[in-house]
């Protein structure tokens, strides 16, 4: 990937920053969850438990969208779980597959066993790796997915060529539940996004951008639009209303999205 890549999707301040600042925010993601993992009492994670499970319903509501393609993958890894909830949750729908979560941040990792007595099971593995670095070898997995994860990351054309490497073929990667928007609204929709949260900065995927690195890596990618009314404040409920009502905005506007990726069959 070259730095031009890595440019065009990746701003932590609103304007288009280039890699080292990508390196910067990867340090502070590690950093973010090492400072939480050692000030995290039973009070902190309990708090942390009672988020993703309300997130987890969020989760249900869109595998349902593919539930044929987590029921048929015998391997399946996430990647940017944090703590890997979700893989978990994945695991009881599916005990027979075999699941990996993996996160960028290790104490992340290190603490993914808290979800053990949540879901009364067990993942198969966790690794602490970046998005486009990982450790497992080639066509390893059928189906590779993140929820909520894929605008963190910087690096995506690299994150496409490490998906390419590790599935399968005819397998499937998906991003799940991601902020999108076109690229002329994209300022506006990553102000809105960081001015809740400054000091966690996130981004927007300007989807039909990764649509082309898609293309570009051999993978075949595609966009479902999913304006979800579930675990909204009242002014997101009205807006992903109107979406809903209006289908035709959800191209014009900043939508949640899914990004289905298939890698073609040999």
């Amino acid at each position: 990937m070259t730095m031009k890549e890595d440019k065009a999707f990746f701003s932590g301040t609103g304007e288009v920053q280039g890699f080292d600042d990508i390196a910067q925010k990867e340090q502070q993601d590690i950093q973010a969850w090492a400072q939480h993992a050692d000030s995290a009492g039973t009070t902190n994670f309990l708090h942390h438990k009672l988020e993703k499970i309300a997130e987890a319903r969020v989760f249900l509501e869109t595998m349902k969208h593919y539930e044929d393609v987590f029921q048929h993958a015998g391997s399946i890894l996430e990647l940017g779980g944090g703590s890997c909830w979700a893989s978990y949750l994945v695991k009881v729908l599916n005990p027979d597959a075999y699941v990996v979560g993996t996160d960028i941040a290790p104490a992340a990792i290190q603490h993914h066993k808290i979800w053990e007595d949540v879901f009364q099971t067990k993942i198969d593995d966790a690794r602490a790796c970046t998005s486009y670095e990982t450790p497992f070898e080639e066509a390893a997995f059928d189906l590779i997915f993140c929820f909520e994860a894929a605008h963190h990351f910087g690096k995506h054309s690299r994150t496409f060529q490490e998906i390419k490497r590790l599935l399968k073929p005819g397998g499937t990667a998906l991003y799940l539940h991601e902020p999108g928007c076109r690229r002329y609204i994209y300022p506006l929709a990553h102000r809105r996004v960081n001015r809740k949260r400054p000091a966690v900065p996130e981004d927007v995927l300007v989807y039909k951008d990764l649509l082309k690195l898609c293309s570009e890596q051999g993978l075949e990618g595609r966009v479902v639009f999913d304006p979800s009314l579930l675990n909204r404040g009242p002014s997101q409920t009205l807006y992903f209303m109107a979406l809903r009502a209006f289908p035709f905005l959800q191209h014009a506007v900043p939508c949640t999205i899914d990004l289905i990726i298939k890698k073609p069959t040999l």
